[in-house]
């Protein structure tokens, strides 16, 4: 029978105040550290996607670059085409000639 009293005074002495405390106490450093833990998760997420917008921006900057370049291209061969195409003596730059397929000039695709 002295291990039911001391059953019994374990349980009693679970509901003092200071048995209280030291619950509360590892309850509030369990839910800090999950919160911890979701900020560094949280952390490493925001961290891999400023990584991955980074790739993704330098990559179209490297495209807007070359677009960029190609556009000055062709630019200079149509300067240049401008002045030696007879369909365009009295027509606008616009007009129906350039609608048209040119066959007397050939012009390599850009390089890339």
């Amino acid at each position: 029978h002295l291990s039911a009293v001391r059953t019994r005074c374990d349980s009693a002495s679970m509901h003092t105040p200071e048995v209280h405390k030291q619950i509360d106490f590892s309850d509030s450093r369990r839910i800090a550290y999950q919160w911890s833990l979701l900020n560094v998760f949280y952390f490493l997420f925001v961290l891999q996607e400023s990584e991955n917008l980074e790739k993704e921006n330098a990559a179209l900057r490297k495209e807007v670059k070359r677009l960029t370049e190609e556009a000055k291209y062709l630019s200079t061969v149509l300067s240049n085409h401008e002045p030696l195409c007879t369909g365009l003596s009295g027509a606008s730059t616009y007009g129906t000639h350039h609608g048209a397929f040119h066959q007397h000039i050939s012009v390599p695709h850009y390089p890339l």
